[in-house]
């Protein structure tokens, strides 16, 4: 869809239980027109953009451990990957109706 205008967008909140008794909330998006259509995880997304060249994932390796690695009060240091983009679906759906 990169070259195609998308005549509609529509997005959502998607949630999970997670085994911690809360809910993980991903946010999922449909970019359609009548070519084509374009379904993905905006994390998914923005994840594998950054991961795509070198510079991208050093920025990207920086942004996680800015985010998710925590010293608790003792001075341990973990990581608690909830706190950061990470992601967690690893969906696409591409449709484009000429490959039909």
């Amino acid at each position: 869809m990169a070259q195609n205008k998308a005549d509609i967008i529509v997005s959502y909140d998607f949630k999970t239980p997670c085994a911690s008794g809360g809910e993980r909330i991903n946010k999922m998006t449909l970019l359609a027109n009548s070519a084509e259509s374009k379904y993905f995880n905006d994390i998914s997304l923005w994840t594998d953009s950054l991961e795509s060249t070198p510079e991208g994932k050093a920025k990207y390796d920086e942004i996680i451990r800015a985010n998710c690695l925590v010293k608790d009060p003792e001075g341990y240091e973990y990581w608690d990957l909830t706190k950061g983009p990470v992601k967690n679906i690893y969906t696409y759906v591409f449709n484009n109706v000429a490959d039909e």
